[in-house]
């Protein structure tokens, strides 16, 4: 989840980093299990130090048909501006900002920790009593607490799911 985070903010800073000119020396589709994939790698130099790279945005997930336009966006040979971190300058895009794949890392992390949120919780959660602000004390039944939960866990997993799945179309 924490990585995911770093790649969410540097997905969100990248439109102001300074960019160089590259070149595109490789750009094809690829026929996977799963459909196509695009594959671009661009040249870029930076302080007199030339950089490889083939990362086009971030988190970059393509449908089959976003594969074929991404390549038509960059075909071998051309000059295409260049986005680097200038911090590291090694770590660059072609396509700064944020989209839905930026925060892909970011959201399975967070479903792993809403998954083992209840377990951690569990012994919490069981048989709790709850002191009211008038000072009498409240028996809270855990399993309400967990099915409540729960019953949150699996709307954030099938909204997370439906925004997955429209990155792809």
């Amino acid at each position: 989840m924490f990585c995911g985070a770093r790649d969410v903010e540097e997905a969100f800073d990248s439109p102001s980093w300074p960019h160089a000119i590259g070149r595109i020396n490789l750009s094809t589709v690829v026929a996977e299990r799963r459909g196509y994939t695009a594959q671009v790698g661009y040249d870029y130099e930076v302080g007199g130090r030339t950089y490889t790279s083939s990362v086009v945005a971030p988190g970059q997930w393509w449908s089959s048909h976003s594969a074929f336009a991404v390549t038509d966006r960059f075909p071998r040979g051309k000059e295409v501006p260049v986005f680097y971190s200038s911090t590291n300058p090694s770590r660059s895009l072609l396509e700064p900002g944020l989209n839905l794949a930026s925060f892909d890392t970011f959201l399975v992390g967070l479903m792993l920790a809403a998954v083992g949120f209840p377990f951690a919780m569990g012994p919490v959660w069981r048989n709790s009593e709850i002191l009211e602000p008038n000072g009498s004390m409240t028996f809270v039944d855990g399993s309400l607490a967990s099915t409540v939960f729960l019953i949150c866990l699996f709307v954030f997993f099938g909204s997370t799911l439906a925004l997955f799945a429209a990155s792809f179309w």
